[in-house]
């Protein structure tokens, strides 16, 4: 009797202490205050991050109150690794928030303002678990990018002249344009993009001016004015005097936050105001929420744009990834990119293995495969599916190459070229209550073939709203959609861009010079339903190669916001789509042939 009744107190006692504390340790503000820990001093906090950090580690988990206010970080002091990270660019990284290989620690800024100063890594989080950061913003006293105001533009396209805007850095030499924000002297221009300034959005129609370093001379007027003349003269339309240009930097690096190996990950009440890459960019890991994040430019400042690209992206995960009530808006690529990576068949070694190759030069390092994964195979010809197997073994040969074994024979009718995806690093997807918009490119992309759903979201997105793709393409981002659903969302105005051909694209990329004919769906089971799609256009879904679409119950209502810019008879466009049924649709303002015609294209 006296065991049970000890037992029965013993597991009292602990439902205590669980619910009084989750944490088994947690600085004291005298504590921060001890050793330095504080806001508005103007000092570099990195070294006392990394103090109070190293701490969490040692008393194995723990939580970090910040006091609200300022708290300024340089590379000195920060712990450095070299780094592969995807669709960025891989280097040494001055590590702040160094999350890694750690468990059950929580980062509470309180409203805390971090500012970053140079090239840095805001946070880390590598082969870690339970790990919470929030109610906090991430900034840079001085973007990596610039941007001008335009202020002439020569009639014949060889040059424009812009007016930088203070607070970006930058310098002239040797005819070159130097970004040298936040400490970083990184030379070269990768795009011009041309912004309406009363909107706040790239202008209607405006196309990247793609350059890339050394191909855009720059001569500075004076001061603060610069000429810039491409190679291959302005392209049209020509920029609108007045308007607003951004100059963007080639490289792609410091992610405010960077999630890699790791399970159980929380991000709440967070803004995200710059960063010189992606917001928050994750790979290989699982169960990951976003909620309350916001990537958006600082209210009050003078910048158009946000981050340098994707405003998130995750790679190669698994388990559950959720989106609730975000903010992604005025950022240079896509709000959300979920996907796989198709990796090539180099070299056939046996019947139980092969050497793929990470094609891609922002893929390289990333280890894609592991003992038990399943993994599929598939044409790259045609994008049809045809083996699955278990690996047994993965042996890197060097951040290109790798060697995969798998437990059983592979079939005979494998040839090179082919690619294999992951199957297990599939995750589930729920992107709720969010607002999408302003930005560079499309809205969201997903190209998984886990469970999606996308409802009660506001996109107004420059290009594509939602994307649906995978392929063989230059990133080689897998793969087929099997189980999407698109409802109660308001989609105002999107594809005002010129990036993706409708408001909804599902698209299947071949490689360049296929001449496969395989009418073959490659994607499957997506639901559009109870939806508003405000639009200048008409054009609502363009899909290819994709079977049972259901398009239900809703509204397509014409605007006059934006110029229409080419015909549309029918506003869902399909080739080889079996099983597409629609019903219950509204249509305001429009005179359409039908719902369903073939498709059109942008150009």
């Amino acid at each position: 009797m006296n065991t049970k009744i000890g037992l029965i107190m013993a597991i009292f006692l602990l439902g205590i202490a669980l619910a009084t504390s989750v944490f088994a340790f947690e600085f004291e503000k005298s504590e921060l205050k001890a050793i330095g820990l504080i806001p508005d001093t103007g000092e570099n906090m990195t070294p006392l991050i990394r103090k109070a950090i190293d701490r969490l580690k040692r008393e194995g988990g723990g939580k970090l109150v910040l006091e609200p206010g300022r708290y300024d970080f340089w590379p000195e002091g920060a712990s450095e690794e070299f780094l592969y990270v995807s669709n960025n660019d891989s280097g040494v990284n001055w590590k702040v928030f160094d999350l890694s290989e750690v468990e059950n620690i929580e980062i509470d800024g309180q409203g805390a303002e971090l500012i970053m100063h140079g090239k840095v890594s805001p946070f880390v989080v590598r082969g870690s678990r339970s790990i919470a950061i929030k109610n906090l913003a991430i900034d840079w006293e001085v973007p990596f990018h610039s941007e001008g105001d335009v202020v002439a533009v020569d009639p014949d396209g060889r040059y424009m002249d812009l007016r930088i805007l203070e607070g970006f850095s930058y310098r002239v030499e040797d005819g070159c344009f130097y970004h040298t924000g936040s400490g970083v002297d990184n030379v070269g221009v990768k795009v011009l993009l041309e912004y309406n300034v009363e909107r706040k959005e790239s202008e209607f129609q405006a196309p990247d001016n793609w350059l890339g370093r050394g191909s855009c001379k720059a001569e500075e007027l004076e001061p603060g004015l610069v000429r810039f003349s491409p190679k291959n003269g302005v392209k049209k339309p020509y920029p609108i005097v007045g308007n607003r240009m951004l100059v963007m930097q080639v490289e792609r690096y410091c992610s405010a936050i960077f999630i890699d190996a790791s399970e159980d990950i929380e991000m709440e009440n967070i803004a995200i105001y710059h960063s010189g890459s992606m917001g928050v960019i994750g790979q290989l890991s699982g169960n990951i929420s976003l909620r309350g994040v916001k990537v958006i430019p600082r209210e009050g400042s003078s910048r158009m744009v946000s981050t340098q690209v994707d405003a998130t992206h995750f790679v190669n995960c698994y388990g559950d990834i959720v989106y609730e009530d975000c903010r992604f808006s005025n950022h240079i690529d896509d709000a959300i990119n979920v996907h796989g990576t198709y990796t090539p068949i180099r070299e056939i070694v046996s019947d139980r293995s092969v050497t793929v190759e990470r094609v891609h030069f922002q893929q390289v390092g990333v280890q894609w495969f592991r003992p038990g994964d399943r993994v599929s195979l598939t044409y790259s010809e045609t994008m049809n599916i045809y083996h699955e197997g278990v690996v047994e073994k993965v042996e890197p040969i060097d951040a290109k190459l790798m060697t995969v074994t798998f437990k059983e024979p592979l079939p005979q009718s494998m040839r090179l070229g082919d690619v294999l995806d992951n199957e297990t690093t599939q995750p589930n997807v729920v992107m709720r209550g969010c607002y999408v918009g302003k930005n560079r490119a499309r809205g969201t992309l997903f190209k998984i073939k886990g469970k999606v759903l996308i409802e009660d979201n506001v996109f107004h997105s420059s290009g594509s709203a939602i994307q649906i793709r995978g392929g063989v393409d230059g990133w080689y981002e897998s793969g087929p959609v099997c189980d999407i659903t698109i409802r109660k969302n308001r989609f105002e105005n999107c594809k005002y861009g010129v990036w993706g051909d409708s408001v909804i694209d599902i698209l299947t990329v071949v490689p360049r010079g296929s001449k496969t004919k395989s009418e073959e769906p490659y994607h499957k089971n997506i639901l559009i339903e109870n939806n508003l799609f405000e639009t200048f256009d008409g054009y609502i879904v363009h899909a290819f190669r994709a079977a049972d679409i259901r398009f239900e119950n809703n509204t397509i209502r014409k605007t006059e916001t934006y110029p229409n810019f080419r015909e549309v008879r029918n506003p869902v466009g399909l080739l080889h789509a079996p099983g597409f049924s629609e019903s219950g649709n509204r249509v305001e303002g429009f005179e359409f042939e039908a719902i369903a015609g073939g498709l059109i294209k942008s150009d």
